[in-house]
C-alpha cells in the first residue's frame, strides 16, 4: 500500500523538487505537521501524509508568507494526538502481522490435519 510506504528525506526532496535543507527548515517551522519518524540510527522517515504536507507548505507559501501559514497550523495538542494515532497505527500494524502469522499457522495445521485424515481413511479402506 502506498500509505504504508516510508520515504527518506532525500526521496521527498527528489519527488517534490525541494532541497533537503528546505525540507529540514519546514520540519523545524511546522513540527506539528512534519514530525518524522526516526530509525534506530536517527534517520528521518516520512509517510505519504508527510509528503503531502510538504507539498502543501511549498505550494501555499507561494501565496501566503510562511509566518502567517505557521500561525494557522495546529499546535502541540494536535501533535500529541498525531503521536498517539501513530502509536495506535503501529500497534494495529503489529497486531495485523500477528494475525497473518496465526492465519498462516492455522492454514498449515489444517493442511497437515487433512493429510493425516486422508492417510487414516486409506488405512481403513484397504
Amino acid at each position: 500500500m502506498a500509505e504504508d510506504r516510508l520515504y527518506t528525506i532525500g526521496e521527498i526532496g527528489k519527488t517534490l523538487e525541494i532541497p533537503v535543507t528546505t525540507l529540514r527548515f519546514y520540519e523545524k517551522e511546522f513540527p506539528s505537521l512534519l514530525h518524522a519518524r526516526r530509525t534506530p540510527g536517527g534517520h528521518r522517515r516520512y509517510t505519504q501524509a508527510h509528503l503531502e504536507a510538504f507539498r502543501f507548505i511549498r505550494e501555499t507559501s507561494k501565496t501566503i508568507p510562511l509566518g502567517e501559514l505557521k500561525a494557522r497550523t495546529p499546535e502541540k495538542e494536535d501533535r500529541e494526538m498525531e503521536d498517539r494515532l501513530n502509536k495506535l497505527q503501529e500497534a494495529l500494524l503489529a497486531l495485523d502481522q500477528r494475525v497473518r502469522k496465526m492465519e498462516e499457522a492455522l492454514a498449515s495445521l489444517s493442511n497437515r490435519l487433512a493429510g493425516l485424515e486422508e492417510k487414516s481413511r486409506k488405512k481403513w479402506f484397504r
